[in-house]
């Protein structure tokens, strides 16, 4: 596994939304959630604002072997929306036009061998459970 830090710099300049990590300003807002007992440090927090921005994201995640937690509306009680040392996408900005970028996640997730299923949409956008069909490791 790469150190989580490794290549943020790049990921910033191809990315449309904001891409903070423990040192930057804002992050300690954008970690936390409404049940305060959950208190992870994830290495990375994506405000994606694009379909772009989420493909970004998890190919980040996927080349560092680092863990991925999707953050629609934060509302986990279990703290599903946060990782520890991982990626977060949170997609909780309302800048986000969120039908087409759950559909085009979809098309682009399968060219990796990713589906996404029980997916059901909401106020908070798209939800659901993601895959790998080729078995070669569990996603989140």
């Amino acid at each position: 596994m790469n150190a989580p830090q490794d290549g943020i710099d790049d990921l910033r300049g191809q990315f449309a939304g904001t891409v903070l990590s423990p040192e930057d300003a804002g992050y300690e807002q954008a970690r936390a959630i409404f049940n305060c007992m959950i208190d992870r440090h994830p290495a990375v927090i994506a405000q994606c604002s694009s379909a772009d921005d989420v493909i970004a994201a998890i190919a980040f995640a996927r080349d560092r072997g680092l863990e991925i937690a999707i953050r629609s509306g934060g509302h986990s009680v279990a703290g599903a929306g946060l990782t520890e040392v991982g990626v977060v996408i949170d997609r909780t900005r309302p800048t986000i036009e969120k039908t087409r970028i759950g559909e085009e996640i979809a098309k682009r997730a399968a060219n990796w061998g990713l589906q996404i299923v029980g997916v059901k949409r909401d106020p908070g956008g798209y939800r659901g459970f993601v895959t790998d069909v080729r078995g070669a490791h569990e996603l989140p």
